[in-house]
């Protein structure tokens, strides 16, 4: 059953980075969600979001995501695709 009706609009000035805002706004009087890693993890994050007495909430979000690690060659194909010995594909 759904707690909130939410709206959100995101804008990607540069790679890795994301700029938005959002609205939530609650069907019951009460609203509480959130979301926590797994203990173990090597990076830890846990977030809490509460509304009380029904109201509206507006909030701002800024996100950037670091890269590290070596970089990743794009796939190249190793065929390509061309029939030159039995006589039935000829241009």
């Amino acid at each position: 059953m759904p707690s909130a009706a939410y709206g959100e609009l995101h804008y990607r000035p540069l790679k890795g980075m994301t700029a938005g805002i959002g609205w939530r706004h609650p069907f019951f009087y009460a609203y509480e969600e959130g979301t926590e890693t797994h203990p173990s993890a090597l990076v830890q994050n846990v977030t809490t979001t509460q509304i009380r007495d029904y109201a509206n909430m507006v909030y701002i979000r800024f996100i950037y995501n670091f890269s590290f690690g070596r970089n990743v060659q794009p796939l190249q194909k190793k065929t390509d695709n061309k029939d030159t010995d039995s006589g039935i594909l000829l241009e």
